[in-house]
Protein backbone atom coordinates (compact mmCIF):
# COMPACT_ATOMS: atom_id res chain seq x y z
CA UNK A 1 0.00 0.00 0.00
CA UNK A 2 1.81 2.96 -0.79
CA UNK A 3 1.82 6.36 1.27
CA UNK A 4 -1.25 8.50 -0.74
CA UNK A 5 -3.94 5.02 -0.17
CA UNK A 6 -2.74 4.82 3.57
CA UNK A 7 -3.37 8.62 4.07
CA UNK A 8 -6.74 8.20 2.59
CA UNK A 9 -7.43 4.71 4.77
CA UNK A 10 -6.96 7.32 8.02
CA UNK A 11 -10.13 8.21 9.76
CA UNK A 12 -11.50 11.37 8.36
CA UNK A 13 -11.75 12.45 12.26
CA UNK A 14 -8.22 11.95 13.68
CA UNK A 15 -6.42 14.63 11.42
CA UNK A 16 -3.31 14.23 13.96
CA UNK A 17 -2.21 11.07 15.50
CA UNK A 18 1.32 10.04 17.68
CA UNK A 19 3.46 7.76 15.55
CA UNK A 20 7.10 7.30 17.33
CA UNK A 21 7.03 10.37 19.57
CA UNK A 22 6.11 12.51 16.55
CA UNK A 23 3.15 14.48 15.65
CA UNK A 24 1.75 13.10 12.11
CA UNK A 25 -1.29 15.69 10.80
CA UNK A 26 -3.49 14.56 7.56
CA UNK A 27 -5.23 17.05 5.61
CA UNK A 28 -6.54 16.05 2.90
CA UNK A 29 -3.41 14.41 0.28
CA UNK A 30 -0.82 16.13 2.45
CA UNK A 31 0.81 14.29 5.54
CA UNK A 32 2.69 16.76 7.96
CA UNK A 33 5.50 15.33 10.11
CA UNK A 34 5.71 18.15 13.66
CA UNK A 35 8.29 16.90 16.01
CA UNK A 36 8.30 17.61 18.94
CA UNK A 37 9.25 20.74 21.11
CA UNK A 38 12.76 20.25 21.44
CA UNK A 39 12.95 22.55 24.81
CA UNK A 40 10.79 19.73 26.60
CA UNK A 41 13.03 17.18 25.42
CA UNK A 42 15.45 15.94 28.63
CA UNK A 43 18.22 16.60 26.62
CA UNK A 44 21.14 13.72 25.45
CA UNK A 45 23.11 12.17 28.40
CA UNK A 46 26.50 13.98 27.71
CA UNK A 47 24.94 17.74 27.96
CA UNK A 48 24.85 17.96 31.51
CA UNK A 49 28.85 16.70 32.05
CA UNK A 50 29.88 18.98 28.99
CA UNK A 51 27.73 21.84 31.12
CA UNK A 52 29.68 20.94 34.06
CA UNK A 53 32.53 21.11 32.20
CA UNK A 54 32.06 24.46 30.60
CA UNK A 55 31.25 25.86 34.29
CA UNK A 56 34.55 24.67 35.40
CA UNK A 57 36.56 26.03 32.97
CA UNK A 58 34.72 29.29 32.81
CA UNK A 59 35.35 29.80 36.79
CA UNK A 60 38.90 28.37 36.56
CA UNK A 61 39.43 30.94 33.54
CA UNK A 62 37.01 33.85 35.58
CA UNK A 63 39.55 33.23 38.62
CA UNK A 64 42.82 33.66 36.63
CA UNK A 65 41.47 37.14 35.68
CA UNK A 66 41.31 38.23 39.05
CA UNK A 67 45.06 38.35 39.20
CA UNK A 68 44.77 41.19 36.89
CA UNK A 69 42.66 44.39 37.81
CA UNK A 70 39.47 44.73 36.38
CA UNK A 71 36.00 45.21 37.47
CA UNK A 72 36.15 43.88 40.66
CA UNK A 73 38.56 46.27 41.69
CA UNK A 74 36.04 49.09 40.17
CA UNK A 75 38.68 49.98 37.20
CA UNK A 76 36.70 49.55 34.25
CA UNK A 77 39.64 50.60 31.82
CA UNK A 78 41.88 47.85 32.98
CA UNK A 79 43.22 45.15 31.02
CA UNK A 80 41.09 42.68 32.67
CA UNK A 81 37.76 44.45 32.74
CA UNK A 82 36.39 42.46 29.18
CA UNK A 83 37.48 38.96 29.47
CA UNK A 84 35.51 39.36 33.41
CA UNK A 85 32.70 40.98 31.85
CA UNK A 86 32.33 38.34 29.40
CA UNK A 87 33.43 35.25 31.77
CA UNK A 88 30.52 36.75 34.03
CA UNK A 89 28.63 36.45 31.07
CA UNK A 90 28.96 33.09 30.19
CA UNK A 91 28.60 31.82 33.71
CA UNK A 92 25.15 33.52 33.96
CA UNK A 93 24.45 32.09 30.22
CA UNK A 94 25.63 28.33 31.41
CA UNK A 95 23.42 28.85 34.81
CA UNK A 96 20.45 29.78 32.54
CA UNK A 97 21.16 26.57 30.81
CA UNK A 98 21.67 24.54 34.08
CA UNK A 99 18.41 25.29 35.73
CA UNK A 100 16.39 24.78 32.01
CA UNK A 101 18.50 21.20 31.74
CA UNK A 102 18.08 20.12 35.22
CA UNK A 103 13.72 20.83 35.00
CA UNK A 104 13.83 19.14 32.11
CA UNK A 105 15.38 15.93 33.80
CA UNK A 106 13.38 15.93 37.20
CA UNK A 107 10.38 16.23 34.70
CA UNK A 108 11.57 13.03 32.74
CA UNK A 109 12.33 11.04 35.94
CA UNK A 110 11.75 10.99 39.50
CA UNK A 111 14.59 11.46 42.09
CA UNK A 112 14.77 7.59 43.03
CA UNK A 113 15.73 7.11 39.24
CA UNK A 114 18.46 9.94 39.57
CA UNK A 115 19.81 8.52 42.65
CA UNK A 116 19.85 5.08 40.91
CA UNK A 117 21.38 6.47 37.90
CA UNK A 118 24.12 8.26 40.34
CA UNK A 119 25.18 5.78 42.81
CA UNK A 120 25.19 2.44 41.71
CA UNK A 121 25.91 -1.20 43.25
CA UNK A 122 29.19 -1.10 42.31
CA UNK A 123 29.82 2.62 44.03
CA UNK A 124 28.13 0.86 47.14
CA UNK A 125 29.73 -2.32 47.19
CA UNK A 126 33.10 -0.03 46.87
CA UNK A 127 32.06 1.99 49.69
CA UNK A 128 30.72 -0.30 52.05
CA UNK A 129 33.98 -2.68 51.60
CA UNK A 130 36.47 0.49 52.14
CA UNK A 131 34.46 1.40 55.10
CA UNK A 132 34.97 -2.44 56.36
CA UNK A 133 38.55 -2.24 55.27
CA UNK A 134 39.27 0.61 57.77
CA UNK A 135 37.30 -0.83 60.19
CA UNK A 136 39.56 -4.49 60.21
CA UNK A 137 42.76 -2.47 59.61
CA UNK A 138 43.73 -1.63 63.05
CA UNK A 139 42.24 -5.09 64.70
CA UNK A 140 44.13 -7.58 61.82
CA UNK A 141 47.48 -7.07 60.26
CA UNK A 142 47.37 -4.72 57.15
CA UNK A 143 48.14 -7.98 54.78
CA UNK A 144 45.25 -9.83 56.50
CA UNK A 145 42.86 -6.84 56.10
CA UNK A 146 44.49 -6.26 52.50
CA UNK A 147 44.00 -9.75 51.65
CA UNK A 148 40.18 -10.07 53.01
CA UNK A 149 39.68 -6.46 51.42
CA UNK A 150 40.69 -7.50 47.30
CA UNK A 151 38.85 -10.93 47.63
CA UNK A 152 35.29 -10.32 48.82
CA UNK A 153 35.64 -6.67 47.03
CA UNK A 154 36.74 -8.57 43.43
CA UNK A 155 34.38 -11.57 44.18
CA UNK A 156 31.64 -8.93 45.21
CA UNK A 157 31.83 -7.22 42.05
CA UNK A 158 31.66 -10.26 39.87
CA UNK A 159 30.48 -12.81 41.22
CA UNK A 160 32.22 -15.60 39.40
CA UNK A 161 35.01 -17.80 40.13
CA UNK A 162 35.84 -17.26 43.75
CA UNK A 163 39.02 -19.25 44.39
CA UNK A 164 40.47 -17.31 41.50
CA UNK A 165 39.80 -13.97 42.31
CA UNK A 166 41.57 -15.64 45.96
CA UNK A 167 44.26 -16.23 43.50
CA UNK A 168 44.75 -13.03 41.67
CA UNK A 169 43.95 -11.11 45.31
CA UNK A 170 47.24 -13.37 46.80
CA UNK A 171 49.29 -12.74 43.95
CA UNK A 172 48.92 -8.60 43.71
CA UNK A 173 49.34 -8.45 47.48
CA UNK A 174 52.38 -10.39 47.60
CA UNK A 175 53.60 -8.12 44.44
CA UNK A 176 52.72 -4.99 46.75
CA UNK A 177 54.37 -5.85 49.70
CA UNK A 178 57.46 -6.74 47.90
CA UNK A 179 57.36 -3.41 46.09
CA UNK A 180 57.07 -1.31 49.03
CA UNK A 181 58.00 -2.93 51.69
CA UNK A 182 61.45 -4.58 50.57
CA UNK A 183 62.14 -2.38 47.59
CA UNK A 184 61.48 0.85 48.96
CA UNK A 185 61.52 0.35 52.52
CA UNK A 186 57.94 1.96 53.07
CA UNK A 187 56.87 0.84 56.38
CA UNK A 188 52.98 -0.86 55.98
CA UNK A 189 50.24 -0.41 58.18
Amino acid sequence: MDNKKRVDALDAAALSKQINGNNIICEGDDVKLISPDPTKEAGKPGELYFLILLVLLTLALLIDSFKLEGIINGKLSAPSSVPQIVLFSMLAILAGIGVSLFKAQCKKSDIRAILKYLISEEVVILLIMVLVYAFLLPHLHFTAASLIFLWVTTYLLERKRLWHKLLISVCFLACLILIFKYAMKVVLP
